[in-house]
Formats: structure tokens, C-alpha cells, sequence
């Protein structure tokens, strides 16, 4: 008995590492996590107010295991129908083993569908960045203290707030490098 549940748990953890290989990021359903409250219309309240924290190392180092749950709506991604484009500054940036670059944007201009959305104080998005599906080379990932361009499809994350998902290279611009840095 215990050499068949090892062997299921085994199994369980190969197919939930091998789902991880692709970039999907939208369930389109949440089993758990909270619920998007934002209106038919992006505005700065939707936004978030402080910045996100910083994906830490025991984060990233566990994407592979964590993001296939958010595929099946475990704290998952919904696509909100919307494309986006966000011009700011980049607080934060962080691999993970999922293959997703995390880079929280201090914004300094954000278009809604083509739309502008006006905004009075500072808020920030998160952009996850398939690094994979993009084939975004390292040299042009965005790095702490730059100023870049990210547009592409705006994500519910059932952790709780708004996220930018590039579908296409193109889309992730670094218009002006701070400084190289290191993942």
C-alpha cells in the first residue's frame, strides 16, 4: 500500500512539473482565491496603491510546483478581456523556475485598450513575462531601475490584484537600462 501511494505521489509531482513547461496563464476559473472587483472601465482605484512584494527566493525557486495549481484556478489567472499597455519604472524583477519573469512597474503611463487611464498618485502592476513562449533573450529582460514598455493581455491573479501578460517578444521594451543586471 505504501509503494502504490508513493508511486501515485511520484506521479502527481512529474505531471504537475511537466504542466508547468508551457506559459498558459489563464484558468478562467477560481477554486480558490479572491474574486476580481473591478468595474467595465480600468481605473487607478484597480490598481495597486504600494508596491507588490518582491517574489522571494523560496518563491521562485518553487514556480515549477506552484504555477500549474494556478492553472487549474488555485489562486489562478482570469483573463479580464482587455489589452494593456503600461510605461514605467521597474522595482522589481525575478526569475523563477516556472520560466515567468516577474517584473513589478512603478507606472508612469498606462493605456486600456487604447484608452488613457488618468492617474493622480502613483500606483504599480505586475507583469509576468513567459520567457519561454516569448524567447525574450536575457540581455533584453527588464532589470531593477529601468524604464520600460510592457503591453499585452490584463490577468486577475487570484492572489488579488492586476497583472500584464506579453504574448508576443515585441511587447517587453526596455527604453532606457539602469544598469546590467543578474539573475
Amino acid at each position: 500500500m505504501h509503494q502504490t501511494v508513493t508511486r501515485a505521489l511520484v506521479l502527481l509531482v512529474c505531471a504537475l512539473a511537466l504542466q508547468s513547461c508551457g506559459c498558459t496563464t489563464s484558468a478562467n476559473r477560481l477554486v480558490i482565491g479572491c474574486r476580481p472587483d473591478i468595474g467595465t472601465t480600468l481605473d487607478q482605484n484597480d490598481l495597486e496603491p504600494v508596491e507588490n512584494r518582491k517574489i522571494g527566493a523560496i518563491a521562485a525557486a518553487l514556480g515549477f510546483l506552484t504555477t500549474p495549481f494556478k492553472r487549474l484556478g488555485i489562486l489562478g489567472w482570469r483573463d479580464l478581456d482587455a489589452e494593456v499597455v503600461v510605461t514605467g519604472e521597474v522595482i522589481h524583477s525575478v526569475h523563477s523556475t516556472d520560466r515567468f519573469l516577474t517584473v513589478d512597474v512603478r507606472i508612469t503611463e498606462l493605456l486600456a485598450d487604447g484608452q488613457p487611464v488618468p492617474l493622480t498618485s502613483t500606483r504599480y502592476l505586475r507583469a509576468e513575462v513567459c520567457e519561454r513562449d516569448l524567447a525574450l533573450p536575457k540581455a533584453k529582460w527588464p532589470c531593477p531601475g529601468d524604464r520600460v514598455r510592457i503591453a499585452g493581455r490584463l490577468k486577475w491573479d487570484g492572489d488579488g490584484f492586476l497583472e500584464v501578460h506579453p504574448q508576443r517578444a515585441q511587447q517587453v521594451e526596455v527604453l532606457q537600462s539602469s544598469a546590467p543586471c543578474t539573475f
